[in-house]
This record gives C-alpha cells, structure tokens and sequence, in this order.
C-alpha cells in the first residue's frame, strides 16, 4: 500500500499530532495503530524470552508498513527493533520497545490537512 498523501507532524505539549492527507487511509490508520498496540505485548514477550527472531520479524514489518500509513516515526522504530534484534540486542530492542510506547501513547492523527501550514516532519 502507497501513501501517495502527505504527513505532516506536529508536537503540541504533550500531544503528537499526525496528520494524513489521504483519506483512503481513514477507516484503516485505527486498526494499524490497534495492531502497533498488539505489537507492544508481543515485543515485551519476545524480549523478555531472548526471542529475537520475532523482534526483528514484528520490526521489518513496521519498517516497512509505517510509511504506508503516514507513521514515518513508526518506520523509524521499526527499523531500531530490527536493528538491535539482529545483534541480539536486548537493550536496544527494549528502548525501542519503550519508544514505540511513548509514541503510541501520545500520537493522535488527524485526516486531511492543518489549517497552519505546517512544515514538512517526519512522524
């Protein structure tokens, strides 16, 4: 899937505000977030097991989804998990973890486009 829209991302207090001008994306950036939160307990698990074959499976594919649905930050993390799991990286694997976290806890998204322009960020 190509997310041939724009993704702005803005950070307000505590608040990240994502916004997806591609409305073909509505009804699926919930169930894609829902499923980043399924990820979380799985990473837990897998870390806390030295699984690190499901750490860098669960982060590949967050690499490669999170652009698609105009979650740049969330390919960033999956690339850290994928990363850090390749090495056996328990540390690094759990920072992510704890990245993805905080990014899942604060993120709202926002259809369509700011009324202030705002400049071009990675999510």
């Amino acid at each position: 899937m190509m997310n041939e829209g724009t993704t702005r991302m803005q950070v307000l207090d505590e608040a990240i505000v994502v916004w997806i001008d591609d409305l073909d994306l509505e009804e699926l950036v919930p169930l894609f977030l829902e499923n980043r939160q399924k990820d979380l307990a799985a990473l837990t698990t897998a870390i806390g097991e030295g699984d690190y074959a499901v750490v860098k499976r669960l982060g590949h594919n967050m690499k490669g989804a999170g652009s698609a649905y105009g979650f740049d930050h969330i390919t960033e993390i999956g690339a850290d998990l994928e990363r850090a799991a390749h090495v056996g990286d328990r540390g690094g694997s759990a920072r992510a973890t704890a990245s993805l976290a905080r990014y899942l806890a604060r993120v709202e998204v926002h259809m369509g486009r700011p009324a202030v322009a705002l400049s071009s960020a990675s999510s």
